[in-house]
């Protein structure tokens, strides 16, 4: 029971039929997918920077505080803790000179 080759050439023809078309059926879903991603980017680009531009809106439709307004807020509170840091140091300076008086007034009514 031998083959032909023409029944052999057919068989081979038939693998390459298959195999062609396997790889044609691939390359189809992986060009589509990478088309979807694709668009799928895009969209979700579009969609960031609406959400964006609609939290803007609102915040100001709202009149709640925006980057500005906390920057803003940010300084003054830096600028009160300077302050208070120089009233520190003040207070420290002021104790330390009463102290002293404190001290001479004490040691000079025992002389």
């Amino acid at each position: 029971m031998g083959w032909s080759i023409e029944e052999v050439s057919l068989g081979f023809r038939v693998a390459e039929f298959l195999m062609v078309s396997a790889a044609s059926f691939y390359m189809y879903i992986s060009n589509k997918n990478k088309a979807t991603n694709a668009r799928l980017d895009v969209l979700e680009k579009r969609i960031d920077d609406k959400l964006d531009v609609h939290g803007e809106r609102i915040t100001k439709l709202e009149g709640g505080p925006t980057h500005g307004h906390l920057d803003e807020v940010h300084e003054r509170i830096t600028d009160v803790a300077v302050n208070i840091s120089n009233l520190s140091g003040e207070m420290l300076g002021m104790k330390t000179v009463l102290n002293l008086i404190h001290e001479h007034l004490l040691n000079g009514k025992n002389k």
